[in-house]
């Protein structure tokens, strides 16, 4: 499926060099420490052309710019997944029914529907 799995966690003080750094050494690249970030970036890229890959970044509580800290340009094969832990808290009852309206439209008014979006909300 995939030729390479990265999985990089990043804390609330992550930099740019301490990402790389991660990946750099899952994929056994020696982490230089005269090397900028571009220039890591690029080695990156170029470890990872015409490689199939799934980049996982985990604990993400910030914006990341993927082309800054692994040079990817064109790798459709490949997948990035950004994930955080957040503290999400459920919509009402009356807020989730209104976002299913909001989504579906008029028709959630037709005859038989409304029953159903009901249960779908309820769940």
């Amino acid at each position: 499926m995939f030729d390479i799995v990265i999985w990089a966690p990043v804390s609330k003080e992550w930099s740019l060099k301490k990402l790389q750094g991660a990946i750099m050494q899952r994929l056994k690249l020696n982490l230089e420490s005269t090397a900028g970030i571009e220039e890591n970036a690029w080695r990156i890229s170029e470890e990872l052309k015409g490689k199939k890959c799934l980049i996982l970044v985990d604990e993400n509580f910030d914006l990341i710019d993927l082309h800054e800290v692994m040079g990817i340009h064109d790798n459709l094969e490949s997948e990035v997944v950004l994930a955080s832990r957040l503290n999400v808290k459920p919509l009402s009852h009356h807020e989730a029914f209104n976002m299913f309206k909001e989504k579906v439209g008029w028709s959630i008014y037709f005859p038989g529907i409304k029953p159903v979006a009901e249960l779908v909300v309820r769940e």
